[in-house]
């Protein structure tokens, strides 16, 4: 068998995902931060990056615990800094269950350890990493700005296997 890295992610709508990119890109970019968050679809993360030698035996038995759970509303996104990253906050309920009986399921299943991040989860979608953080701020201001009673769905969910994504949509 061949070990490779796996990650598991709910992806942010694409209305979200487009009204985020729109509001604070091009800003960001003209204060010089890095638009490497927006390459990808944004997300938050529901399992740390783990490392496994089944990851199509894995991959499939997530799909099949997915089939359990539908689109996830999330509200009130907050922008938070915490060590030069950029972060939107969001608080969920029913994203903090999907996330919690996932690792359950993964680690009774397929022994697939719960680690620190796991433990501690704090939904959020990562947006910029700048050591400046006056950029940040800038940045932060806007969002605080715009965000105020937004809601977004986590409507889909990413399953990586080193480079290869594959997404799945979650039903409604």
């Amino acid at each position: 068998m061949n070990r490779q890295l796996m990650w598991i992610h709910g992806l942010v709508d694409k209305d979200f995902n487009d009204y985020l990119e729109k509001l604070c890109l091009e800003k960001a970019l003209s204060l010089g931060l890095s638009d490497r968050f927006f390459k990808i679809p944004l997300h938050i993360s529901l399992k740390r990056s783990f490392y496994t030698d089944d990851h199509y035996v894995i991959k499939d038995s997530i799909i099949s615990f997915l089939d359990n759970y539908s689109i996830v509303e999330c509200s009130d996104p907050q922008p938070l800094i915490i060590n030069n990253r950029l972060w939107l906050k969001t608080d969920s309920d029913k994203l903090n269950s999907v996330h919690y009986e996932l690792d359950k399921y993964l680690y009774e299943n397929h022994s697939i350890d719960i680690d620190e991040f796991d433990r501690n989860y704090y939904p959020h979608i990562s947006l910029f990493h700048n050591d400046d953080i006056d950029k940040l701020n800038m940045i932060y201001e806007l969002l605080s700005n715009n965000l105020k009673q937004k809601t977004f769905l986590i409507d889909a969910v990413a399953i990586g296997i080193d480079g290869n994504i594959e997404k799945y949509n979650l039903k409604k």
